[in-house]
């Protein structure tokens, strides 16, 4: 990844002599914990493999994980020869079961956990509990709770990503909490790909040698498909941070637009804390279009199939930008380049499009924005850019994609496996 300014700031901030105390104490605190719980408890000899996997993030970040899931049930060879217990927070419970590929789902609060020693030690007494053969930590990014977690399961195989030159705490125990490092590529490549190959690297560690071959595994959402023939201009502008979402005045100008052109009708979505900004953006679309506002009165499975019967979807980076790339719904989403890679990145296909600034060049910064910013809750000039006309193009690109002639040729949506072009390859077709 290249280095940016502010990044060559906090290498040499961690550097520092009271950083690497600092450093030191956490570490302390990892083994203090991990030292007062008591053994693993003797395991039946049933020949089933006990895993563990902590996965946090959101709804986003679970569709991504989902090709990955499979990945790994495939190789321990199905539930009948493996138990696999998912550790993580409340919201995904949902999503979780709605991909069906768990065992069992153990929720806790990491805030909790953080700020209080006593539920820190419930927690890791009852990963230890568990005796685990394997242990996979798939975060987004390793945290000092993750690490104190891998260390707790005392797993045969403790996996989980390397830290990175900006992680000096984590570099400092990843050799103690894990016994198997991967090479972290966080910007590099798509999500997708990142998750798959952790996966594959920990499957490396158990020896399958011998065992049968497990009959494929699919999650439920791989039966979730675009329907087309609908009328539905799906509008989804909230994210997860005021700086991911395009301004709610360019979304109403796409909009009319592209609902008078096409005779569509907007339908405008999201959760129940984005219903202010819902209403907002009904009102700047127009009562002669008599925009639908369902902000806050979908659950999850309702989402997933407005999307799937949506004409057009209009997002930002966020979870409905996934699910339209997941169910090949022709999706238009208004992205920054701070995680483009990760993120919106997706393998080439002609029913999504990402659009984003014309440069590049300071493209995945991951928020170590260069440019000047007024606000902290602005759109950093990634963003900024996006104009209307250049979504507009992309939408009519997207929806030509998906005309019924085309449709016929078509096997659904493919898996969302891979990186696509990098950004510079991608900004010759996102003209300013």
């Amino acid at each position: 990844m290249r280095e940016f300014p502010i990044m060559t700031l906090a290498t040499a901030l961690k550097s520092s002599g009271v950083y690497r105390l600092e450093c030191a104490r956490r570490y302390l605190r990892i083994v203090a914990l991990n030292s007062v719980l008591q053994a693993p408890p003797p395991r039946p000899g049933t020949g089933v493999l006990k895993v563990g996997l902590l996965k946090r993030g959101g709804i986003g970040d679970w569709i991504i994980f989902a090709s990955a899931l499979e990945r790994l049930w495939q190789g321990l060879g199905g539930p009948q020869a493996a138990e696999l217990v998912i550790y993580t927070e409340a919201r995904n419970r949902e999503i979780i079961e709605a991909i069906g590929l768990h065992g069992r789902i153990v929720v806790f609060d990491q805030r909790e956990a953080r700020r209080s020693v006593r539920a820190r030690h419930r927690l890791l007494s009852a990963v230890r509990a568990e005796s685990f053969d394997l242990w996979l930590d798939a975060d987004i990014s390793r945290t000092n709770l993750g690490d104190a977690m891998a260390l707790a399961s005392a797993a045969a195989w403790r996996v989980g990503h390397a830290a990175d030159a900006h992680s000096p705490c984590h570099a400092m125990i990843e050799r103690r909490a894990f016994n198997r490092l991967v090479a972290d590529r966080v910007g590099q490549v798509h999500m997708v790909e990142r998750f798959e190959n952790l996966v594959g690297q920990a499957l490396q560690c158990l020896d399958r040698t011998g065992a049968s071959p497990a009959p494929p595994v699919s999650s439920a959402l791989r039966g979730l498909r675009w329907r087309p023939g609908g009328d539905a201009l799906l509008i989804a502008p909230a994210a997860s941070s005021p700086i991911r979402m395009w301004p709610l005045v360019r979304f109403a100008e796409l909009a009319r637009g592209l609902a008078l052109r096409h005779g569509l009708r907007p339908v405008v979505v999201g959760a129940a804390g984005d219903q202010a900004a819902c209403a907002e953006l009904c009102r700047l679309i127009g009562e002669d279009l008599r925009p639908e506002n369902r902000a806050g009165q979908d659950g999850l499975a309702q989402l997933f199939e407005r999307i799937a019967s949506a004409r057009l979807l209009l997002c930002s980076d966020s979870a409905p930008m996934h699910i339209g790339r997941w169910t090949a719904t022709p999706t238009v989403a208004m992205v920054s380049g701070a995680d483009y890679t990760s993120y919106a990145g997706y393998a080439p296909d002609a029913r999504f499009a990402a659009a984003h600034a014309a440069d590049t060049s300071c493209f995945d910064c991951r928020w170590n924005c260069v440019h000047p910013v007024a606000r902290r809750d602005a759109n950093r000039k990634c963003l900024d850019e996006v104009g209307v006309a250049q979504a507009a193009g992309l939408a009519e690109r997207v929806l030509r994609a998906g005309a019924p002639a085309e449709l016929s040729a078509s096997s659904g949506a493919p898996a969302p496996r891979g990186p696509g072009p990098t950004p510079r390859d991608r900004a010759a077709e996102n003209p300013r």
